[in-house]
């Protein structure tokens, strides 16, 4: 990781508001256990971008991203989703919208929280399935294994008997 995210430093030093690139080393950096430097690029992004920084799509979604892996769910939640409203991170933001609401500890296992005392909210299921029907949409593709396996895992987060069996077939 140590050259990629060399490389990804020196284009973000030179184009602050390159918003994929940003994006990738905050992903690079949370792998490389050095999340604790994605702060100083943000910042570099919000000083540099032409526009008000919260009407930045790639600069709320690259937050929005940072927020997530720093367990900050529902700050996460607010950024990603005003970067679901630009086609250029809709089904990226979705995505991560989606794994935070069926898992909103990155730390925690996510089949493990099964076996939690804590009852997943139904309002969060529900927000699930939404947000996979836009994301299905946003694709634009016939079948993507990872909506069903969202799919499934939100089902089985029902608890219910009939639920997990048709989440299992």
């Amino acid at each position: 990781y140590k050259d990629a995210t060399f490389y990804y430093q020196a284009l973000l030093d030179k184009k602050p508001c390159n918003y994929t690139a940003l994006g990738k080393l905050i992903f690079l950096l949370r792998r490389a256990g050095r999340l604790r430097d994605a702060p100083r690029y943000i910042a570099a992004a919000e000083k540099a971008c032409s526009r008000a920084p919260d009407r930045e799509a790639g600069l709320r979604f690259c937050r929005g991203t940072y927020y997530r892996w720093i367990s900050k769910p529902q700050d996460a939640l607010v950024e990603l989703n005003y970067a679901r409203r630009d086609p250029d991170f809709r089904a990226e933001a979705l995505t991560h919208m989606i794994e935070i609401y069926l898992n909103p500890d990155p730390n925690a296992g996510g089949l493990d929280t099964l076996d939690s005392t804590t009852e997943p909210s139904m309002e969060h299921l529900r927000e699930v399935d939404t947000l996979i029907k836009e994301l299905s949409v946003a694709q634009k593709q016939a079948w993507n294994p990872r909506l069903k396996v969202y799919q499934c895992q939100s089902l089985m987060f029902t608890k219910q008997k009939g639920n997990v069996e048709r989440a299992l077939n």
